[in-house]
Order: C-alpha cells, then sequence, then structure tokens
C-alpha cells in the first residue's frame, strides 16, 4: 500500500558516531578522570605532590580523542600499480606515557636510536640505584633531585672508574628515572645504561668490569645523605640515623651486561628502561562496579581491585612525573662521543 505511513517502531535510529578502538583505560577516563581532577587538591596532593594538573589534563584530552576518525586521518596507498589498494588511519594522540600505543611507538624509536647512534660498539652494563623508603617521598615533590641524583650517579661511576685505572676517565651513562613498579605502586628508582671503562686523555679506551657494588652501594648512601642535607631536606639528626642503620636500604644492581655487538638485546634494554607504566594487557575493568583489576606478573593471585578513582590516581603518579623527567644522556656522553670521533686509537673496535 503506497504512502502509508511508517509505525514509529520501524523509524531507523539517529546515528551516531562510534570511535574507532576505544580501549578500557579510555572507558576509565572518560567515566572517572574529571571526577579525579576535581578531588585532587583534598585527597591526592598530599601524597602525590602539587604537579601541573593542567598539562596532564592536556594530554589526557588528547587521549581520549585517540581512534578519532573526526580529528584527522592518514591517508594510505599501496605503490604496486597492479594493487593501489588503499586506507585510511586516525592521526596518533601522541600522549606519551599515557596512551599505550604512542608510548610504545616512541619507546621503539629511542631503543633504536640508542642502538644504532648513541652506543659506542662497547661493552655497556645497566645498574640499578634504589634507595631507603624513607627518602623516596621526597621524589615526590622536589623535581630538582632527578637531574641532581642523576648527576651524582654519573659523578659515582666516573670515581670509581678513574680509581680502577689509575687514572683520569671519561666514560659515559644513559640515566633514566622511573618511579613505578610493576604493580603501578611508587617504587622509585634509577636505571643507567653504562659504557663499562672509559677513555684516558689519549684516546685509550679501558675496559673496567666492577663486580662487587656494595662499596658503590655505601657511596650512594654517604653521598645521597650529603645531598638531602645540603638541599635541607633533612635534617642533621635524621642524617647521623641513616648512616647508622645496619641495613641501609641503598642498593647497586649491575648482573645484567651487554656486549657491543648485541643490538637485540641493546634495543630490548633500552624499550625496558624508557616504557609507560601500563600495560592494557594487565588491565580488567568492571564498569557497573566500578572497579579496576590490575594484574601483575608477581602477584597473580593478589592482582589489586581498585576503585577507578583510586586508580586513575595510581597510574597519574607515574604519568605526572614522567611528563616532568627526560631520559638524560647529559654532556658527558656527548663529549665521551666526540673524543672518540676525535682521537681514535687503533686498539678500540670501532664505534
Amino acid at each position: 500500500m503506497h504512502g502509508a505511513p511508517v509505525p514509529a517502531a520501524a523509524k531507523a535510529a539517529p546515528l551516531a558516531y562510534a570511535q574507532r578502538g576505544t580501549n578500557i583505560l579510555q572507558h576509565v577516563f572518560r567515566d572517572h578522570f574529571g571526577p579525579f581532577v576535581a578531588q585532587y587538591d583534598s585527597r591526592y596532593a598530599k601524597e602525590m605532590g602539587n604537579h601541573r594538573l593542567e598539562r596532564i589534563s592536556r594530554v589526557a584530552t588528547l587521549f581520549l580523542s585517540r581512534g578519532d576518525y573526526r580529528q584527522g586521518v592518514a591517508r594510505f596507498r599501496c605503490t604496486n600499480p597492479d594493487c593501489r589498494h588503499e586506507y585510511f588511519r586516525p592521526f596518533s594522540c601522541k600522549g606519551f606515557f599515557l596512551c599505550p600505543s604512542c608510548s610504545q611507538k616512541r619507546t621503539l624509536l629511542f631503543a633504536e636510536y640508542l642502538d644504532e647512534r648513541l652506543l659506542l660498539a662497547l661493552p655497556h652494563r645497566q645498574f640499578v640505584f634504589t634507595m631507603p623508603k624513607a627518602l623516596r617521598g621526597f621524589l615526590r615533590h622536589d623535581q630538582r633531585l632527578f637531574a641532581y641524583l642523576a648527576r651524582l650517579i654519573f659523578n659515582l661511576i666516573t670515581q670509581f672508574y678513574s680509581a680502577a685505572a689509575g687514572t683520569p676517565i671519561t666514560t659515559a651513562a644513559v640515566v633514566a628515572y622511573q618511579p613505578f613498579g610493576d604493580s603501578l605502586r611508587f617504587n622509585p628508582h634509577f636505571h643507567a645504561l653504562i659504557l663499562e671503562g672509559g677513555f684516558d686523555s689519549a684516546g685509550q679506551f679501558y675496559y673496567l668490569p666492577i663486580s662487587d657494588t656494595t662499596s658503590m652501594a655505601e657511596c650512594l648512601r654517604r653521598r645521597s645523605i650529603a645531598l638531602f642535607l645540603k638541599l635541607d631536606l633533612i635534617t642533621q639528626q635524621f642524617a647521623e640515623t641513616l648512616r647508622c642503620w645496619k641495613h641501609s636500604g641503598f642498593s647497586v644492581d649491575n648482573s645484567v651486561r651487554l656486549d657491543g655487538g648485541d643490538h637485540k638485546a641493546r634495543q630490548a634494554l633500552a624499550q625496558y628502561i624508557a616504557r609507560a607504566p601500563l600495560s592494557l594487557q594487565k588491565v580488567s575493568y568492571d564498569r557497573p562496579g566500578g572497579n579496576v583489576l590490575y594484574h601483575t606478573a608477581l602477584h597473580q593471585r593478589r592482582s589489586g581491585r581498585r576503585g577507578t578513582i583510586e586508580f586513575a590516581a595510581a597510574i597519574e603518579g607515574p604519568v605526572l612525573t614522567a611528563l616532568c623527567v627526560p631520559l638524560r644522556t647529559g654532556p658527558a656522553r656527548r663529549a665521551a662521543r666526540r673524543r672518540v670521533q676525535m682521537a681514535p686509537c687503533p686498539s678500540r673496535p670501532s664505534p
């Protein structure tokens, strides 16, 4: 029958744009990032520090637009004249340290740069420096400590090498501060990818492996305490207490060694020290119940269930810190590379 009205139930529903590929973390942030920001000063600032929330808010806004074709697309076309297949992809959000996809891309590019352009074709070793819980809280609130401690670590290694070689040594290192552990808890520590040795004033390379780090850990304790005292972060009485502890809480681990030609291991380690704090593979979101289940490799039986706002806070701590702390190669790395190029030594491998 022509011209009959269409029943209301048969009318097509109005179309709405469905964002492509919304992941679990985007759902959590879309639902709860606003309340987290609103409650930050009253509930989280004392513990996490007075970070610039406007900066992380800008990153979160970009992250929430991830996968949205309305924000712009890139067009890809096969150059094979017999194929000419093409497709479109939305622009990345560039929400580094928050967006797992963008962070992974940046991590891969950083690892490639480190392996192919920065590190010499010589043995390197990973050092991990940790400090006691009594001092870790200062790293939440005083961002000067990132640079000061990185410089302290590099000077410590340089002096150990110079003492072992019996002559002043120029070495090189990449130091990365990580404020998080596997379970997203605040666990500040430093990763350092260090040349295993160094060069003298004539350009001669000295191979200087450090097997025992006990004395280095003690030097780290004394110099760190002196630094905190100099910055008026602790009292003289508390400093003496820290010096008297039988188990100091300071540790140095250098169990991972990298050969100069092991490109796969060098890139893997570079990716590890520059990785994002969160992996989507570990996250489950109970949206109706308002809980997030975060799985870790070491705590499969004790995976942490948190309210979504608390989970957002757990993420923001490492992300806020990471946004403020670049990886530091420092002038020593560049100076060492210039020295290698200007004063080549026939007895060492070519970089």
